[in-house]
């Protein structure tokens, strides 16, 4: 039905199982798009509640895989009866996040998936706007973490240089539940502690 390149995302989707169900989101966010493997898998499972929201933010820097970008939600929202508000945001995920912020979604999202630039320096800002885009008790997950495994590049044209940067400074206000070792995991903590968690 979909029309993919790769099967990339059905390495996770075992994980994402588990973890959709335990958080039940409604609010998504995706950073990184590319032909919206993740985001039909989103929209499938997030569709059936009232008031569901998914954003995605993409460069889509090449027109085949924007189109099939397209062509693959458009599928994918028929069979959803367009229950769900959709947004496309062709742009730098930096700026379209500051956006959002500005626009009153701090502390908003269930979920924010970070999949966009590889080099540490993107990575790094992605990584602070999902913190303040994602809610107490939400789950911002991390993309390519060992990326690329095999690959010899310095250390800061990879994920994983500014993931651990992240995950070191808001160690007090993040816990981080490893699944997997390609991608990362956090919980943003609850303010407070008499909250029920979600993990």
């Amino acid at each position: 039905m979909y029309n993919f390149t790769n099967d990339w995302f059905n390495y996770h989707k075992y994980i994402w199982d588990s973890l959709i169900n335990d958080l039940n989101p409604s609010k998504v966010l995706e950073i990184g798009s590319f032909e919206g493997a993740s985001a039909c898998y989103l929209i499938d499972k997030i569709s059936k509640k009232e008031n569901s929201e998914l954003i995605c933010v993409d460069l889509w820097p090449w027109e085949e895989v924007e189109k099939r970008f397209d062509e693959n939600i458009n599928k994918c929202l028929m069979k959803s009866f367009d229950k769900i508000s959709f947004q496309k945001k062709k742009g730098h995920s930096h700026k379209i996040m500051a956006e959002l912020l500005v626009n009153n979604k701090e502390n908003y999202f269930d979920l924010v998936y970070v999949d966009g630039s590889h080099t540490a320096d993107d990575v790094v800002f992605d990584a602070c706007f999902a913190f303040k885009l994602c809610r107490p008790g939400g789950i911002i997950i991390f993309d390519d973490y060992l990326w690329p495994v095999v690959k010899k590049l310095p250390l800061e044209k990879k994920p994983k240089m500014a993931i651990d940067a992240f995950t070191n400074i808001f160690h007090d206000k993040i816990t981080i539940i490893q699944k997997s070792l390609y991608q990362l995991y956090v919980v943003k903590n609850l303010k407070e502690k008499n909250h029920k968690k979600i993990y």
